[in-house]
């Protein structure tokens, strides 16, 4: 469970790398849902 928690946070950590780094709204709007959906898994709070 620990080790399926770790790649939950790697993954959402990469995603707001892509966030900050990209200046397309469209891919802007999928990394948010992705990262939202990884947020909720690792019970984090939705608003970042």
């Amino acid at each position: 469970m620990v080790h399926a928690a770790k790649d939950l946070s790697r993954r959402l950590k990469k995603i707001e790398r892509e966030i900050e780094k990209t200046d397309n709204s469209l891919r802007i709007s999928e990394l948010n849902i992705e990262a939202m959906s990884l947020r909720r898994e690792l019970g984090l709070p939705l608003d970042n």
